[in-house]
């Protein structure tokens, strides 16, 4: 009979966390790649979710998914990054900001289209505002002046569109035609 190996208890978690290791990077190769359609659809839903409950139009993110047709599990498994941990039985906590990127649709200083990388829910949430400000500019809901508030900001490095004279340049030109959503799916430009 042979004597038995004895392993130590360091050696015992060495081999333990190696193998954990080796299965995160596993996990992360199989989701690397490009995101489908379905996967960015899924993601703005569940920003939209986040969003309505860091603004107060949502109570709980259970109500905000379901507003948005979209489900919590989703959201954590797409969007962890934008929760709080939680206890057991206890409501879903959202954090103030994330630092997720969305490629973005918007009118830069230039009176042009386009498509940047937006940094975190701080620069998604300015690039969705000046949207709508100026949508509501060219449907004359609001006064031009409420460009102003957008003199010197940033969304992925790019200048948003300050200028009513050349906003209405631009939606002449059929520029403003040519947007679709704010949220840029993957493979448009493909």
């Amino acid at each position: 009979m042979r004597p038995r190996k004895t392993v130590s208890r360091h050696d015992r978690k060495r081999t333990n966390r190696r193998e954990k290791k080796q299965c995160k990077t596993r996990a992360v190769g199989r989701k690397a790649g490009r995101p489908t359609l379905r996967n960015h659809e899924a993601r703005v839903r569940g920003f939209a979710a986040i969003n309505g409950v860091r603004k107060g139009k949502y109570r709980t993110l259970s109500a905000g998914a379901l507003a948005e047709g979209t489900t919590v599990r989703s959201i954590k498994r797409l969007l962890p990054g934008a929760l709080l941990p939680s206890r057991r039985g206890k409501a879903i906590r959202v954090r103030a900001s994330d630092r997720y990127t969305q490629l973005v649709q918007i009118l830069d200083d230039s009176g042009e289209v386009a498509d940047v990388v937006a940094h975190g829910s701080k620069e998604r949430d300015l690039a969705g505002l000046h949207r709508a400000a100026y949508l509501a500019v060219l449907d004359n809901k609001q006064p031009s002046s409420i460009l102003r508030r957008f003199r010197g900001k940033r969304v992925g490095g790019r200048k948003l569109l300050t200028d009513p004279a050349l906003l209405f340049e631009s939606a002449h030109g059929g520029v403003v035609d040519d947007l679709s959503a704010l949220y840029v799916p993957p493979d448009s430009n493909a």
